[in-house]
């Protein structure tokens, strides 16, 4: 996606926080503003528009706006991957699965023979995300899994994982997505989640769950 993205024109800067977010109104009746993001070295990038995709750092984006009426909590989720039978596993013999009711418990085929096919639980315990490095699995969750592992997947090796990617969620209360408008400093400012939505096409919240 960087490589596609680069080809079109942007910089990409990784590692870069942003401190604030404002409308900008333009002089000499200009019919239109433009959005203001100042990365944490000073350096201030505008454009017509700003997606924000804060992820679990959302909840201090929102305060920038004052709202303080959207329960987010971040989570420490873990993606699991697992020895296997490596010609059993593949894209072609193993399909994308997920299991619903608690824990939730999802899987994709091997991709990587080094990392094996991936296991993982759908949850995972608090966490603030500036400390996100020191959080492990819990045990009770990894012996879940690994319980889950050997009792469905009879080649695959459920001793231990074979690696895992520490990653984080953002959920509500009752696990709907969140797509709205905000007032970002002196100017509204949209935060949608893709391109769509940064046009004012707004989709219905969604839900990981079955129907």
């Amino acid at each position: 996606m960087q490589k596609l993205a680069k080809g079109l024109g942007p910089s990409i800067r990784e590692r870069s926080p942003v401190t604030s977010i404002v409308g900008e109104q333009q002089a000499h009746g200009a019919n239109f503003d433009l959005a203001v993001v100042t990365l944490a070295d000073g350096t201030q990038v505008r454009g017509h528009q700003c997606i924000v995709t804060a992820g679990a750092w959302v909840n201090k984006v929102l305060k920038q706006s004052d709202v303080d009426n959207v329960k987010l909590q971040p989570i420490a989720t873990f993606g699991t991957y697992w020895r296997c039978k490596q010609e059993l596993y593949t894209p072609d013999k193993f399909p994308v699965f997920i299991k619903y009711g608690y824990p939730e418990v999802y899987g994709f085929p091997m991709m990587n023979p080094e990392e094996g096919v991936k296991i993982c639980r759908h949850d995972g315990p608090n966490v603030n995300p500036d400390a996100r490095q020191v959080v492990a699995q819990p045990a009770a969750e990894l012996e879940h899994l690994q319980n889950f592992v050997a009792e469905n997947f009879s080649q695959v090796d459920s001793s231990a994982p074979n690696q895992v990617d520490h990653c984080m969620y953002t959920m509500t209360e009752e696990s709907n997505f969140l797509t709205d408008h905000f007032q970002f400093g002196q100017k509204p400012l949209k935060t949608p989640r893709d391109q769509e939505r940064a046009d004012g096409k707004l989709s219905p919240g969604g839900r990981w769950e079955g129907r």
